[in-house]
């Protein structure tokens, strides 16, 4: 019964920490329009980055998130327009191919296995504490959760960072601009070309991808 639970409580608040994923959105200070994109400029001026979400979808408009970091980089010439052009290109491939839906299915399998193994090991010591009650198969079953946990963490790095190769895949003519961004972007935000991130591969790869690519 308590392992029952256990699973309900997981899942539920999986759900709800998903949905708050989902349906996250930021508060622009400030609106750019190029074409049909909005940029909303958010109020970050520590790292230098843009970004695509749930919210970038709206009936008229389609919104990039840049934060004001990036922004005041190519308002200041440092990044140039070409290169800013790039680096919007690469966040609308990730609108075009809907890249943007896999994410609350990631944050819930995510936080599914991770809560459900935290919520079990605390079921196995109140039982253990307070039932005196002593079970090989509980034992398994946390190495099991605590094997899955780990796979399901490294078969998603591996998943979003196919999904940052395939939205590097823009047009020909950008692709010169977006090496250049990115070199200047792990310049800026003082983060070495060879570090691999969590959800990004390294800037290293990502240009040896690019020029493989054109």
């Amino acid at each position: 019964m308590a392992h029952i639970v256990a699973t309900a409580v997981a899942f539920i608040l999986s759900i709800l920490f998903s949905l708050s994923v989902f349906l996250l959105k930021y508060n622009c200070k400030e609106f750019v329009y190029t074409s049909n994109i909005k940029i909303c400029i958010i109020d970050e001026e520590t790292f230098a980055n843009a970004f695509v979400n749930m919210s970038s979808i709206k009936s008229s408009d389609t919104i990039i998130f840049v934060t004001k970091k990036l922004f005041k980089e190519f308002e200041s010439g440092n990044v140039s327009k070409e290169e800013f052009e790039a680096i919007i290109q690469h966040e609308m491939n990730h609108l075009r191919k809907k890249h943007f839906l896999f994410i609350p299915l990631i944050n819930f399998i995510i936080s599914f296995v991770f809560l459900l193994f935290v919520i079990e090991v605390f079921v196995v010591i109140l039982k253990s504490i307070f039932l005196k009650k002593y079970s090989i198969l509980e034992f398994l079953t946390l190495l099991i959760l605590f094997a899955t946990n780990h796979l399901v963490n490294y078969s998603v790095n591996i998943f979003v960072k196919k999904l940052e190769f395939e939205a590097d895949n823009i047009e020909s003519k950008y692709k010169k601009y977006l090496i250049k961004a990115l070199k200047k972007l792990s310049e800026i935000n003082n983060t070495p070309l060879y570090l691999e991130g969590k959800s990004h591969p390294s800037v290293e790869r990502r240009i040896q991808r690019l020029l493989e690519e054109r």
